[in-house]
């Protein structure tokens, strides 16, 4: 099966029915600590997403930018200090993928953070691919006769636990990821999220008010829209008939 990045920067489409047994609502904390592992993670809990480009001389690469951005932090430069910046990774609540790049002639990073590093470390809620690597720098950020600021060896790490979700508890999934989104019989309406989180969709659904035909939400499909190749929401989309093998039924 692709893998959940590989795929996440077209639709993503992942359809989940209900089995009959209840999820239970997590509180945000809890929720947080199942789905990101927030408490005890490691780098073996990690997948490098993708590589860079190298650190010679003319090798240039881009740091990623997405919709789901957290924050950044800089860590220690004298190796390329992946474990340090996905235990920053583990710290920051929400966060389940890294970029971590140098980035040269920021004087801030060079003169003015107390770290004296180039090598930072962004943190988003969300996965990303090396096709979101867009920004490449181009900044004058030190005073002339510095150069722009440019980016090398800019790599992604993804946390095992949103790469590969697993299914939450009374739900079993049916098919995905795919490239499209589903059109089904028994459509209850949709919730926007703020990042690609299963546990919540189920939630909504399991917390919907039936349907005065069709019962209560039984299914939910979550996907990812994109605008002119950018990713700009998380969608939802609750259904209180089960789907079954492309084809429906009424519990």
């Amino acid at each position: 099966m692709p893998s959940f990045s590989q795929l996440f920067y077209v639709a993503i489409l992942l359809a989940v029915a209900i089995t009959g047994q209840s999820s239970p609502v997590l509180s945000p904390r809890h929720l947080a600590n199942e789905l990101y592992g927030l408490a005890g993670a490691s780098a073996s809990d990690y997948t490098q997403e993708f590589d860079g480009t190298g650190t010679a001389f003319t090798d240039r690469d881009a740091a990623i930018e997405g919709p789901a951005y957290l924050t950044y932090s800089v860590v220690p430069n004298s190796t390329y200090n992946v474990d340090a910046c996905l235990a920053t990774c583990d710290r920051v609540p929400g966060c389940v993928f890294a970029n971590l790049f140098y980035e040269f002639n920021n004087n801030l990073l060079d003169n003015v953070f107390s770290e004296k590093s180039n090598l930072k470390c962004a943190l988003f809620a969300d996965i990303y691919t090396a096709a979101d690597k867009t920004n490449r720098g181009g900044q004058q950020l030190t005073p002339p006769p510095a150069g722009l600021t440019y980016i090398q060896q800019s790599t992604g790490w993804a946390a095992n636990a949103l790469a590969d979700p697993d299914t939450p508890d009374g739900y079993e999934l049916v098919f995905g990821p795919v490239y499209g989104a589903n059109n089904a019989p028994g459509y209850m309406g949709y919730v926007f999220l703020d990042k690609y989180d299963v546990n919540a969709c189920a939630t909504a659904c399991n917390n919907r008010d039936p349907d005065p035909q069709g019962g209560p939400c039984q299914y939910f499909n979550i996907w990812r829209a994109l605008v002119g190749g950018v990713p700009t929401t998380y969608t939802c989309s609750l259904v209180c008939l089960r789907i079954m093998n492309g084809h429906t039924r009424i519990h």
